[in-house]
């Protein structure tokens, strides 16, 4: 399966010349956030909120949806509601568990409500 799965890869690099052809499946219809995720990942959204500059006025963050992506780990695209009546797109990458999953977050993104 490994060797099948590595020479499709490098046969779609060849193919389109680069990494960028490499076709990805799209994220998934979103979904209520569990307890888990919202356990596993508020602290590490909440300091990039406040590492962006992003106040959240005691109030603090409430997760509405979530969407996921599989691709050498989990893509979390978290929508989020922050005083008064922002919302938010924030994505977080969750490699593979080798020794231990590392995080990955991206900036906030503002969107429609």
């Amino acid at each position: 399966m490994f060797p099948f799965l590595v020479g499709t890869i490098f046969f779609q690099v060849f193919l389109f010349g680069s990494a960028e052809g490499l076709i990805l499946p799209d994220f998934s219809n979103p979904r209520p956030v569990t307890k888990a995720e919202l356990a596993e990942f508020y602290d590490v959204i909440r300091a990039q909120f406040r590492e962006a500059g992003i106040r959240l006025y005691h109030r603090g963050l409430k997760f509405e949806e979530v969407s996921t992506q599989l691709f050498l780990g989990t893509t979390y695209r978290f929508k989020m509601r922050t005083w008064p009546r922002r919302c938010w797109y924030i994505v977080v990458f969750k490699t593979l568990p080798k020794p231990v999953s590392k995080l990955i977050v991206q900036l906030p993104t503002r969107t429609k409500c």
